[in-house]
C-alpha cells in the first residue's frame, strides 16, 4: 500500500469512528446539589439546583410527577423544567412559619431516567417560650436602683419565637425594696421574633440592701396556657456612687500571655526571668495561645519576686494562688493536674464596709475552658495571701474558716471562651472592718477525695459597690 493509499483508509477510519461516537446515544442523569435544606422557624426560602437530561419534575410524594399539595407548608416556585444536561436550573423552596414542634416533609424529583430523588426539608420548632440570658437568669434588673432616686429600671424578660400577637399578664413580688411599686399587669409582644418583655419598675427606694424579685408569667386574654414561674433574682439598692466602687480590677495593664478567650497568639517578655523586668516596654515575642504571660503565677510569684513590677502591672494589694496572667484578663486554675495542691483563687485589697451598708454586690464576667469546674465561689474573707491548706491535713485553717460569707456561679452549661457577667449579693451587715472580697474556685469541685481536678476559670472587669 503506497503512501497515498494508506493516508485515505486513515482518513476513512477517522471519519468511521467520529460517526461511531455521534451515533452513540446520551447517558441520562438527573442531578440536584443537595440531599436536604434547613430552615428556621420563621416564613423563609432556601434554593437548590437541578441538573437532567431531559424532562424533569418536583413532587411532593413519591412514585408521581404531579404536586399534591401533601405539605400546607412548603411550596416551590417551579414544578418542572427541561435540562440539556449542562445548564443548572434553580428552584426556590418556601416554608411557612411555624409555630408547633420540629417539622419535616420530603420532596422527590422525578425523570430523565430517575424517579423518587428524595430532598429532605427540615424546620426548626417554633414554638413561643422564655429563655435566659447567659448567666442563667430567666430575667434580669436593667439598671441600678438607688436609695432616695426615682427608679428607672425595668425587669427584662427574654423570650424566643414569638408571633408578635401574645399577651402575658406579668406578676412582679418583691422581698426587701421599700418604696418600689409591685407589678401585676397585662403586657403585650407586638413584633414577631426574639426579644424581651419589658417590665418597668416604677417608686423611690428608701433602704439600702438586697432585694429580691419573684417573677410569673400567665398567657392573658382569651390565650390558654399555664402560668411559668420565672424564679428568682437579687440585687441591691445602693447607697453609694458607681463611680466610686469599694473594689475594681479590669486587668488592663496584664499585657502578656495568649489569649484563651479570643483564641490567639500573645507576646510575652524574651527574657522571662521576672527579677529582671523593670518596665512593661521590654522586648517580647510570641507566644501560643494558651501560654502564661512569664511562665508563672501573678499574685504568688511576682508579688514575691519582683514587687515593683507587680505594682506596673496594676495588682498592687491583690493576692491568691495559682492565678496567669492573660493579656487584660486573669487565669483561676491550671490546664494540668495541680501538684501544688492549691485552687486557683484571686483576693482584693482591703475595703472598708461603709456605716449602715448590709449587703453589697459584686460583678464579675466569668469564663471558661474547654475543660473547667462547674462552679466558682465568691465572698468576704479577713485580707490573706490566698494560700489553702488542703481539709485533710492536720492543721487545716483555710480560707473556708475565714469567710465571712460566700456564694456561688453556676458555670457548668456556659459556653466556652465566652465572656458571661455575673453579679453577686454578698450580706455585710455586722461584719467588721477592713475586708477583701475573694474568687476561689470550690473545693468540691477543685479537690475530690484528695485528688486535684484540673481546671480553668477566666476573671475580668471585678466591681464591688454598696
Amino acid at each position: 500500500m503506497n503512501f497515498i493509499n494508506r493516508l485515505a483508509f486513515a482518513a476513512a477510519a477517522i471519519i468511521c469512528m467520529s460517526a461511531t461516537v455521534g451515533c452513540q446515544k446520551q447517558e441520562e442523569f438527573l442531578k440536584r446539589n443537595t440531599k436536604s435544606l434547613d430552615f428556621s422557624y420563621v416564613a423563609s426560602s432556601e434554593t437548590f439546583t437541578v441538573r437532567a437530561t431531559g424532562d424533569w419534575y418536583i413532587s411532593d410524594a413519591p412514585g408521581t410527577n404531579a404536586w399534591t399539595g401533601v405539605y400546607d407548608w412548603v411550596s416551590v416556585d417551579k414544578q418542572s423544567g427541561t435540562g440539556d444536561g449542562i445548564t443548572y436550573e434553580y428552584v426556590t423552596v418556601s416554608c411557612a412559619q411555624n409555630t408547633a414542634e420540629e417539622r419535616t416533609a420530603t420532596i422527590y424529583l422525578q425523570g430523565s431516567g430517575q424517579s423518587d430523588v428524595a430532598i429532605t426539608i427540615t424546620q426548626a420548632n417554633g414554638i413561643f417560650e422564655f429563655t435566659t440570658f447567659g448567666n442563667g437568669q430567666a430575667f434580669e434588673v436593667s439598671s441600678a436602683l438607688h436609695v432616695g432616686v426615682a427608679s428607672e429600671a425595668s425587669i427584662l424578660i427574654p423570650y424566643l419565637k414569638a408571633l408578635g400577637t401574645e399577651t402575658y399578664n406579668i406578676k412582679v413580688t418583691m422581698d426587701g425594696g421599700e418604696g418600689l411599686s409591685p407589678v401585676d399587669d397585662d403586657f403585650s409582644i407586638t413584633a414577631a421574633g426574639d426579644g424581651n418583655i419589658e417590665v418597668p419598675l416604677d417608686g423611690t427606694p428608701t433602704t439600702q440592701g438586697a432585694v429580691t424579685f419573684t417573677v410569673t408569667a400567665t398567657p392573658a386574654g382569651d390565650a390558654s396556657g399555664e402560668t411559668v414561674e420565672l424564679g428568682n433574682y437579687t440585687t441591691i439598692v445602693r447607697s453609694g456612687s458607681d463611680d466610686e466602687p469599694l473594689v475594681s480590677q479590669d486587668f488592663n495593664k496584664l499585657p502578656w500571655g495568649g489569649d484563651c478567650i479570643a483564641g490567639v497568639a500573645g507576646v510575652w517578655p524574651v527574657d522571662r526571668t521576672v527579677a529582671n523586668i523593670t518596665s512593661l516596654d521590654v522586648p517580647t515575642e510570641t507566644c501560643v495561645v494558651g501560654e502564661n504571660g512569664l511562665g508563672s503565677g501573678v499574685t504568688s510569684t511576682i508579688r514575691s519576686s519582683n514587687a515593683a513590677l507587680f505594682n506596673l502591672l496594676g495588682m498592687t494589694g491583690w493576692t491568691g494562688y495559682t492565678n496567669y496572667m492573660r493579656p487584660g484578663y486573669i487565669q483561676l486554675g491550671t490546664a494540668s493536674l495541680n501538684t501544688l495542691g492549691q485552687p486557683g483563687s484571686l483576693i482584693s485589697p482591703e475595703f472598708n464596709i461603709p456605716a449602715g451598708v448590709t449587703d453589697m454586690l459584686l460583678t464579675v464576667k466569668l469564663a471558661t475552658w474547654t475543660a473547667h469546674h462547674d462552679k466558682v465561689e465568691v465572698g468576704i474573707t479577713p485580707k490573706h495571701d490566698g494560700v489553702y491548706t488542703k481539709k485533710n491535713e492536720d492543721n487545716y485553717n483555710s480560707r473556708y474558716a475565714k469567710a465571712d460569707c460566700r456564694v456561688y456561679a453556676d458555670v457548668s452549661d456556659i459556653t466556652y471562651n465566652t465572656w458571661i457577667e455575673y453579679s453577686f449579693v454578698l450580706p455585710c451587715e455586722g461584719l467588721s472592718s477592713p475586708k477583701s472580697v475573694y474568687i476561689t474556685i470550690p473545693e468540691e469541685c477543685w479537690n475530690a477525695d484528695g485528688t486535684v481536678n484540673a481546671g480553668r476559670i477566666y476573671v475580668d472587669d471585678i466591681k464591688l459597690v454598696y
